[in-house]
C-alpha cells in the first residue's frame, strides 16, 4: 500500500492516537514530556518563531505512537529514548514497511476504524520488541514478523505477548495493527485549534 502523505498537527497526530476521539489530559501530558526528550524527531528541529504550526508526517506519527505505547507497557522514558533515537533512521523505514506490503485497499477494512474493537493479523504485520535497562540486549530494538513469533507459541490479536519457560513475559508492540488504525485517523483528522478549549 502507498504511505498517506500526512501533514497533521500535533493535536491531529494526539487525536489518531487515540483512534480518532478528544485525547485526556493525561496522555497530552504524556506526548509533551515525549516531545521534550526529542520523540517526534521534529520536536527537536528549530522554530521559525512561536505561533509557527509544525507538520508531523507518518513517521512522526507511529514514533510517537510507539513511543506511547512502550510508556503504557511500563517501558521507563529513558529506555524508550535510548532504544528509539539511538535506532531513528532505522526505524522509519520499519515504520514504513508495517504498512507497504499490505494491499492497497486496506486502510478502508471495517477493524481499521473499529477503535480496538475489532482487529485482525496479517501475514505482513510486524512487531517490535522493546529491550529495556533489565533485558541483556538493552537499548535494542528487533523487528518481528507474524511468521517468527507464531513460531514461539500461541499468537492471537489480543494476546502479542511472548512467554518464557520461566514464566515471566514480554508485550510486544503490535506495530502493523497500530500503525494502520493511526494512521486511517491521521487521514480522517478534522482540524484540530491549538490552545485551551471551552
Amino acid at each position: 500500500m502507498e504511505i498517506p502523505n500526512l501533514n497533521i498537527s500535533l493535536g491531529q497526530l494526539a487525536w489518531a492516537i487515540n483512534f480518532g476521539q478528544d485525547v485526556p489530559k493525561h496522555k497530552l501530558d504524556k506526548l509533551n514530556y515525549l516531545r521534550q526528550l526529542g520523540i517526534p524527531e521534529k520536536a527537536t528541529k528549530k522554530q521559525l518563531g512561536s505561533g509557527n504550526r509544525v507538520a508531523y508526517g507518518y513517521e512522526d506519527l507511529v514514533e510517537c505512537g510507539v513511543a506511547l505505547y512502550a510508556l503504557n507497557q511500563g517501558m521507563k522514558p529513558s529506555d524508550i529514548t535510548k532504544v528509539l533515537l539511538k535506532k531513528r533512521g532505522q526505524m522509519k523505514k520499519v515504520y514504513r514497511n508495517a504498512l507497504i506490503n499490505h494491499p492497497e485497499n486496506s486502510l478502508n477494512e471495517t477493524w481499521v476504524r473499529s477503535r480496538g474493537q475489532e482487529l485482525t493479523m496479517n501475514t505482513h504485520d510486524l512487531a517490535l520488541r522493546l529491550h529495556d535497562k533489565y533485558d541483556d540486549k538493552s537499548g535494542e530494538i528487533d523487528v518481528v514478523t507474524m511468521d517468527e513469533f507464531a513460531q514461539g507459541g500461541v499468537l492471537t490479536p489480543l494476546d502479542l505477548v511472548e512467554r518464557f519457560p520461566d514464566g515471566s513475559f514480554r508485550a510486544l508492540v503490535p506495530l502493523s495493527l497500530l500503525a494502520m488504525q493511526w494512521t486511517y485517523w491521521a487521514v480522517h483528522a478534522p482540524e484540530i485549534r491549538p490552545g485551551p478549549k471551552g
